[in-house]
This record gives C-alpha cells, structure tokens and sequence, in this order.
C-alpha cells in the first residue's frame, strides 16, 4: 500500500464515533505500531501497519 494513494489517519487509539466515521468516508485508519513517529511512519511507507481493528475503537472519553 502507498500512503499516497490514500486518505490515511493513524493511531494508536480512536472512539468509535470518529472511527465509523472516517471509515464511512473512505478513510483508511492504521494502527500506529512503533516506539516513535518516526518509526511509525517509516513503517506505514512500507506498508507494514495493520488496519485498525474495529473491536479496538473505544467509547467517546470526553464530552463537546
């Protein structure tokens, strides 16, 4: 996969309010796996990051 072709977010954690709806606009969401950002995105160049698995995707924490 080539980060470019994409709209891509990436992160180690996301609720699920803004996980379906990133998703319901063809958003790929990566899970960030790496110490640093750098890594991270070293790692996504490659294609080497999983998609988010949806039973991650957690209830909303804070409130608007």
């Amino acid at each position: 996969m080539r980060l470019a072709e994409y709209n891509v977010v990436i992160t180690k954690e996301i609720g699920m309010p803004a996980y379906y709806a990133l998703r319901s606009k063809g958003v790929k969401i990566l899970l960030a796996e790496g110490k640093t950002l750098r890594e991270v995105l070293e790692r996504a160049k490659k294609g080497e990051l999983k998609e988010f698995p949806t039973e991650m995707a957690h209830e909303p924490r804070h409130h608007h």
